[in-house]
């Protein structure tokens, strides 16, 4: 047998002749130095009380050992030397204390009792069994934590997940804003409207919120006006899906011919609706420009460098998202 074989056979014999020596009491152990003159092992007795079963002390003992090779054959007995020492309750905790402190690596830790949710869901993901729906509440989980989620934000790695995250949300965010749009039957207000307000991204920009006012100048009143960080204005101005001759073909040839396999390209314009939108765009523009001074003093909103966009959407183009 090699040495390596019998120093791991005595290791395993020294575990279970621990575990034997301290019978029902709840025992854990392990060897840490292993042979080849002594062997020391570490054990944590969970002492429970007799009459409840709850646990009433915990004690860990320090043991050093001589392996004497049995008669039997290939298993060891052993032979407890004079060197032991051992500590309980409090002391317990008052040296994992102090391990901690002298011997810590940089980071965050939390301690995670077994049998808790968070525990298993930490052994699925570490053994790669980790379902979408798992990972899904293992965050849910550390978003309870104030702290482990400052660890995970100063990572890279939860840096690549929050943008992962985030793209997925504007997938959904988009699909379903298709979705809206392709609806004959979907409104203005009822539909898209609300449908926008989550995804103030789409207009090109970051925004920090929607202004409550939306009357800011006499008689205009409008759709979505976006707040920048800077406290300047992005007027969205919202209109329907689905507007006949939105677009379309503007003078060109009656048959359009192939070249190179393909069919020359139409010249397009604009419908009079689109015109009609962006003026009335315009027109916004033009009285927040005018009315700044008020509407600073008032509302402390910047509106001499607003700026704004129409929505539309034509039948034509099933790919306008």
């Amino acid at each position: 047998m090699s040495d390596d074989s019998t120093r791991d056979q005595i290791v395993s014999d020294l575990v279970q002749f621990i575990k034997e020596r301290y019978g029902r009491v709840s025992s854990s152990t392990v060897v840490v130095h292993p042979g080849p003159g002594v062997w020391k092992s570490v054990t944590l007795l969970k002492i429970p009380d007799p009459s409840t079963g709850e646990l009433r002390v915990r004690e860990l003992r320090v043991r050093t050992w001589k392996a004497v090779p049995s008669q039997r054959g290939s298993s060891y007995g052993f032979k407890e030397t004079e060197h032991h020492w051992h500590c309980e309750g409090g002391e317990v905790e008052i040296l994992r204390q102090f391990l901690n402190g002298e011997l810590a690596q940089p980071g965050t830790y939390r301690l995670i009792e077994e049998g808790t949710e968070l525990r298993d869901v930490l052994g699925q993901a570490e053994l790669g069994n980790a379902a979408p729906e798992v990972v899904t509440r293992l965050l849910e989980l550390v978003s309870k934590a104030p702290q482990m989620v400052s660890a995970l934000a100063a990572s890279s790695d939860g840096a690549l997940l929050a943008e992962a995250v985030e793209l997925q949300r504007r997938r959904a965010q988009l699909n379903q804003l298709r979705r809206l749009v392709e609806d004959p039957n979907s409104q203005e207000r009822r539909d898209l409207h609300p449908q926008l307000k989550l995804m103030t991204w789409v207009f090109g920009g970051r925004y920090i919120g929607e202004s409550r006012r939306k009357e800011l100048t006499v008689g205009d009143i409008l759709d979505i006006p976006l707040l920048r960080p800077d406290g300047s204005l992005h007027v969205v101005e919202l209109k329907a899906a689905n507007i006949p001759k939105l677009v379309h073909r503007h003078r060109g040839p009656g048959k359009p011919q192939a070249v190179a396999g393909q069919n020359e390209e139409m010249p397009l314009i604009v419908g009079a609706a689109v015109h009609e939108s962006v003026g009335q765009v315009m027109n916004y523009l033009c009285r927040l420009d005018e009315e700044r001074d008020h509407i600073r003093t008032r509302f402390k909103i910047e509106a001499r460098r607003a700026t704004g966009t129409s929505t539309h959407r034509p039948p034509e183009f099933r790919r306008g998202l």
